[in-house]
């Protein structure tokens, strides 16, 4: 059974689990979507997955949702974002991590590319599963290593909306999921974590 922990930031409670097993120089983020929580990634068996690739693996819920406390200083409010990368930077801190991949499912995706200009040392390399607010991103300007990940039944952000975006960005590349949808790591997880060792590996 897989438990979790608590840290406080501004007098709240917020929830993350740490698999604090592998090398902290080889670190996985994972962020979660508008609708779900670090829960569903325990259900895919995300841990498992990572940590059979030699990753400690840091999956937490962002404040207001799953067991976090809400934080009006993080909150997400009408589509907008409103510090989170300076959240995540306070989140890495506390984690002891100095590098990381981050992955991050539409609005964890939105908010990983919010970070970067607040902690771009940290972030060695992105997995974006067809992120939230990106038409209003500036995508040119993070230089690290992205991977985007879409499935060809996205009819949240259809994939034919972006996708000429994508392959002009420098640095970056694109995997498609057959079958895949909005959160296509949920719906067919074994595509996406094949997808991720080879990309990770």
């Amino acid at each position: 059974m897989v438990s979790g922990s608590y840290f406080e930031t501004m007098g709240k409670k917020i929830f993350y689990i740490d698999s604090g097993k592998n090398s902290k120089e080889k670190n996985v983020l994972l962020m979660h979507g508008y609708s779900f929580s670090s829960n569903e990634w325990v259900n895919i068996g995300a841990i498992e997955q990572f940590s059979s690739m030699g990753y400690r693996t840091i999956m937490l819920d962002y404040p207001g949702f799953g067991k976090s406390d809400s934080l009006d200083e993080y909150r997400i409010r009408e589509g907008q974002i409103l510090n989170a990368g300076k959240f995540i930077c306070s989140f890495l801190d506390h984690v002891g991590v100095k590098s990381c991949t981050a992955i991050g499912p539409s609005m964890g995706g939105g908010i990983l590319i919010d970070s970067w200009s607040f902690c771009r040392d940290r972030l060695n390399s992105m997995i974006l599963v067809a992120p939230a607010w990106f038409h209003q991103s500036n995508l040119s300007d993070i230089t690290c290593k992205k991977l985007f990940v879409w499935g060809d039944k996205d009819d949240i952000i259809p994939l034919s909306g972006v996708e000429p975006i994508i392959r002009k960005l420098q640095n970056s590349n694109l995997e498609v999921i057959e079958g895949g949808k909005h959160a296509a790591y949920l719906n067919k997880p074994q595509e996406f974590f094949d997808i991720c060792r080879k990309y990770m590996a």
